[in-house]
């Protein structure tokens, strides 16, 4: 990915100081804060780490560079005890920004940070002969958010989906085909609603009836020996659950480079219980193989069982040899919620133990539980009809602010678009461990921390811009802007590149979603005191116009990497 070297205020700020002070600029750039108070400037610089190199205390460090730097053109400075106080040019800022963004277009906020190296990603990841639930939600948005987040700042991103379609579940369900006497014709159509009331119905056997248990056990083993009937049934469920599957990640745009499941690690694992043998790492534990891990305190990792079955710890181990050997990643990222977070610390130990990865190879970016979801429909909630309750909502709201000049809007698909993604930014708004609480009046409004009013944001630049008609941005007037509401948004404009690379070094999307927020009400301050069509001049006006272009294309980026629609109409 060729990506061009865009240097933000803070750089070009941090390189006037070198050259006039002899500092290093990096170490400049990671003295920077924010002021504890606006009214001091728009940046502060913290001088205690100079005192030791200057042979000076702080206080008369940032006098010093106070003093070397009175005729900035750029900025201003001025000191308060131990900090230099930074007051950034609004004319300087604006053009900047403006110029930046519109020579970088599609390009805003990529780097070269991630060096080309490879990360895999595993996330999503549903059970086949199921539905796709809302539990999976959390985990699809995230990583579909964090992998075009991680392709955006130079990571080769590989993404997967762990697809469960393996393990005793299937022999409960194989069992109680038989039990009920179905046949493949039955399958059809329905063949995951048909497996689900099945294995729904007969995991409550299974717990009571030994027999039945027994018979489970025998269904799976048959599965693992490739019995002619049991693998027709399972191949049945499992095309059918990848069909649903794939409709409702193309609903949401969201795709996957691979769909591995559990069953193709199923011919490796001998090779995995092999090679912890010959390294003298397993061993035999009242029936049961284990690899001890005293030394990391941690409980064993139990790689088969007493009666010599195979566990989901056991074809994890698999997957993640075979990822090594194939794509040579530099990071394993697993997407999956807090309650596994024993199992990867326990992978990650074993695998160490091994001398197979490095420790932080393995990247577990947990996260906490949705609380109050529910549609019209009932209280266990399937992710399609969330989603299709979201776009009927919108839809709703669509139309009761519905126009007659806006008879040509697409309302079901603009509906979709809001639904989809109100649903989406309500979970990646706040910190991923967090627990989220789910309000479908406060999802859905166009004001305040929501997706809707992020898409409102852009849709109402998009909507100045189209009357502007002949009057196109340019940036070249960008002089012109020397307001403070001005300069806000431009400086709120520069930080997006910085926003991503904090997202990607933190797993964590919601600092591009606390980003968008600051911009769109940067955007409604500057809005709500200038003037962009009627502006007083034609200059003024175009100037105006390439400012608010740069902040759409930020909104349209950002959004982007969430997993979002920027609407051009709302």
């Amino acid at each position: 990915m060729a990506v061009h070297k865009l240097e933000s205020l803070k750089e070009i700020v941090a390189e006037k100081i070198s050259n006039r002070t002899g500092l290093e600029k990096a170490d400049i750039l990671s003295n920077f804060s924010d002021p504890p108070d606006p009214s001091y400037g728009d940046l502060a610089l913290k001088t205690f780490s100079f005192a030791r190199k200057m042979k000076l205390p702080p206080q008369a460090i940032a006098q010093e560079i106070r003093q070397k730097m009175d005729s900035t053109r750029e900025f201003q400075v001025s000191s308060s005890g131990p900090y230099l106080n930074i007051v950034l040019n609004p004319s300087f800022a604006c053009r900047h920004s403006v110029e930046t963004v519109l020579k970088a277009k599609n390009e805003w906020g990529k780097s070269d940070f991630g060096g080309g190296k490879t990360v895999v990603i595993d996330y999503s990841s549903p059970n086949i002969a199921k539905p796709f639930g809302v539990g999976h939600l959390r985990s699809t948005a995230i990583g579909a958010s964090l992998y075009r987040i991680l392709q955006a700042v130079g990571y080769n991103t590989v993404g997967i989906n762990h697809i469960g379609d393996w393990g005793t579940q299937f022999g409960i369900i194989l069992a109680g085909f038989e039990a009920e006497n179905t046949v493949l014709e039955d399958l059809e159509p329905d063949a995951v609603k048909k497996a689900y009331e099945i294995y729904i119905k007969y995991s409550e056997v299974s717990e009571k009836d030994p027999v039945f248990r027994e018979k489970a056990k025998e269904w799976f083993s048959k599965l693992e020996n490739e019995d002619d009937t049991a693998v027709k049934f399972w191949k049945i469920i499992k095309n059918s659950s990848l069909e649903e599957f794939k409709r409702t990640y193309s609903k949401l745009r969201i795709s996957f480079d691979y769909y591995i499941g559990e069953s193709f690690y199923a011919d490796k694992i001998q090779k995995t219980l092999d090679f912890f043998l010959e390294k003298k790492l397993s061993k035999k534990d009242q029936g049961a193989t284990i690899i001890p891990l005293d030394e990391y305190d941690l409980p064993p990792v139990l790689l088969t069982k007493s009666d010599g079955s195979t566990l989901y710890s056991t074809r994890e181990l698999a997957s993640v040899f075979y990822r090594i050997e194939k794509f040579k990643p530099l990071k394993l990222i697993y997407v999956v919620g807090i309650p596994q977070e024993l199992h990867f610390k326990q992978i990650s130990a074993a695998l160490q133990k091994a001398g197979s990865i490095e420790e932080g190879m393995i990247v577990h970016v947990m996260f906490g539980h949705i609380h109050g979801m529910s549609t019209r429909k009932g209280t266990i909630i399937f992710l399609e009809d969330l989603l299709d309750e979201a776009t009927e909502r919108a839809l709703s709201k669509i139309k009761e602010g519905q126009r007659a000049s806006d008879k040509e809007i697409d309302a079901e698909k603009l509906a979709f678009s809001i639904g989809a993604g109100a649903v989406i930014f309500n979970d990646l708004k706040n910190k991923r461990v967090r627990d989220i609480e789910f309000d479908w009046d406060r999802v859905l409004s166009f004001e305040g921390e929501t997706g809707p009013y992020l898409q409102y944001a852009h849709a109402r630049i998009c909507s100045i811009i189209r009357k502007a008609g002949t009057s196109t941005p340019d940036p070249s007037h960008c002089d012109l802007l020397v307001t403070e509401e001005e300069k806000r948004l431009a400086l709120s404009i520069d930080m997006f590149p910085e926003a991503v690379a904090t997202a990607a070094r933190e797993y964590e999307p919601s600092v591009i979603s606390r980003y968008l927020l600051d911009l769109a009400q940067n955007f409604s301050s500057f809005y709500h005191s200038h003037k962009v069509l009627a502006a007083p001049d034609e200059k003024l006006k175009r100037a105006r116009l390439s400012l608010i272009e740069a902040c759409k294309t930020t909104l349209s980026r950002g959004l982007f990497m969430l997993g979002i629609d920027a609407v051009e109409v709302m």
